[in-house]
């Protein structure tokens, strides 16, 4: 059942750290956490004039709340993960494409040193034509006619 579900949801949140059960802001260590609660003390403060200021497991109310922000939680998570993937996938096309350009400049380059040690090899075949032709030219006798 469980593997069905992983299945089903590949952004499940086992990567992820489960949502800290913290609710004063800055004890989690948890950045995540700290934006969900801290979202979450905004709109406390903008209903009843402070933030959260129990335990989770206070009240049944608390728990609710933290149910909720559990599920904003994974939500963000989820997303995250998904974009980390998104991302992953986009810097691999773009490694893929880089070894590929990669491969064809070394093809380039082994045609080019290929190239020039013809050239060269034919350099040096005229020069040893022309050093042979000047060699000719001191033995034979100039006259005068």
């Amino acid at each position: 059942m469980q593997l069905k579900k992983l299945e089903q949801d590949p952004y499940q949140l086992a990567t992820w750290a489960p949502a800290p059960n913290t609710w004063q802001e800055g004890q989690s260590g948890n950045d995540l956490w700290e934006k969900v609660l801290s979202d979450f003390n905004k709109e406390h403060m903008a209903r009843f004039g402070i933030k959260m200021n129990r335990p989770w497991e206070a009240d049944a109310d608390s728990r609710r709340q933290y149910e909720e922000l559990k599920q904003r939680y994974e939500s963000l998570a989820r997303a995250r993960a998904k974009q980390a993937d998104d991302d992953a996938r986009r810097l691999e096309i773009i490694a893929n494409a880089s070894a590929n350009a990669i491969a064809k400049y070394r093809v380039r380059l082994a045609a080019d040193r290929a190239a020039t040690a013809i050239a060269f090899a034919a350099y040096k075949v005229a020069q040893a034509y022309v050093d042979a032709l000047m060699d000719q030219l001191k033995k034979t006798p100039i006259t005068k006619t």
